[in-house]
């Protein structure tokens, strides 16, 4: 048996073609590439792995789904994001239900965050600490870091749940929307607009940032 790669080993350009452009930034197509090529090797071997690989290089923004299989799936029109993990199913139905392509950073945060809430809520497998990200030209940020009880306690003082969000469409039409309870103490906000972590995490695609 091959021996398994590090944990949290780093992806690397490696050819010779790349080799007179080691300091270019690797395109996120590529890295996804090289992770599914590695993962291939070791098909059959017993691993479990579900991942997303997300930037912001020179074709705009990207999203891919890596598997253990070595299946790649890029984000596109007609499949504009990916959930992945035990919990995944029910976060789907969050993104179907608020997807939108023309999503504001403020829209994908809610979205993003009820999505990975309703799938820890709702999978036994599922929960615990969530790290959110924002991926933009200028880079990734680390928006928030918290336990996902802390959302269940938001929505609750809200009257609301992960499914119970007020449509965005009624919003910008001006028609008045369920006004919410104020948020729990200490619950602030949250944003999920290019990546989504932990088992069930959710990630609103390319057109979401």
């Amino acid at each position: 048996m091959p021996r398994l790669p590090p944990r949290g080993f780093l992806l690397t350009p490696h050819t010779p073609a790349d080799a007179s452009n080691s300091h270019a930034r690797l395109q996120v197509a590529a890295a996804s590439k090289l992770l599914a090529n590695t993962l291939y090797g070791y098909k059959g071997y017993g691993l479990s792995v579900g991942t997303m690989i997300t930037g912001w290089d020179k074709a705009g923004p990207q999203l891919y789904y890596v598997d253990n299989d070595g299946t790649r799936l890029q984000a596109k029109e007609e499949m504009p994001y990916f959930s992945v993990g035990s919990g995944s199913t029910y976060a789907y139905g969050i993104l179907d239900a608020g997807y939108r392509w023309d999503l504001t950073d403020e829209e994908a945060i809610e979205l993003g965050q009820r999505a990975i809430y309703h799938a820890t809520h709702r999978d036994a497998m599922s929960g615990g600490i969530n790290n959110l990200y924002l991926v933009k030209p200028d880079g990734w940020k680390k928006i928030w870091s918290g336990d996902v009880n802390i959302l269940h306690d938001r929505y609750v003082a809200e009257g609301t749940t992960a499914a119970m969000m007020p449509p965005v469409s009624m919003q910008r039409a001006g028609t008045a929307a369920p006004s919410p309870a104020p948020a729990a103490s200490g619950a602030g906000a949250a944003i999920a607009g290019g990546v989504g972590a932990g088992a069930g995490g959710a990630a609103p695609g390319a057109g979401s940032a």
